[in-house]
């Protein structure tokens, strides 16, 4: 019994689509990853320049400054700890997803392997 073309054609069509969604997921994590690397980096020069100005205000004798300075290194402790769990979570995102379609990948070879082909 000869395969229908049409089945091949939507198989081929499907597995197209799971591949270029793999495709777009990897280059969205991506971009995710640039972009909490970008800010990461943004938080941690704001933070370096409050640190900067208040060692100045602690070499002054400002009697707060040491208190606003554990602050600081609180908040940024704090944000860098947001960031390694925004990281892993963005891994483990990407990494469902992507299991999901590599069995609908897997599922449409299946499929592909039962056709019996002229």
């Amino acid at each position: 019994m000869a395969i229908d073309n049409e089945r091949i054609y939507e198989n081929q069509k499907q597995m197209l689509k799971v591949e270029h969604q793999q495709d777009e997921l990897a280059k969205g994590k991506r971009i995710l990853e640039n972009q909490l690397f970008q800010l990461e980096k943004v938080l941690q020069i704001g933070f370096r320049q409050l640190s900067e100005t208040n060692h100045e205000d602690i070499q002054q004798g400002m009697s707060n400054a040491i208190w606003l300075q554990k602050e600081y290194e609180v908040k940024q402790r704090a944000f860098q700890q947001r960031f390694h769990q925004a990281y892993e979570e963005l891994d483990v995102s990407y990494s469902k997803t992507l299991q999901v379609l590599e069995g609908e990948r897997e599922e449409l070879f299946a499929e592909r392997r039962t056709f019996e082909w002229d």
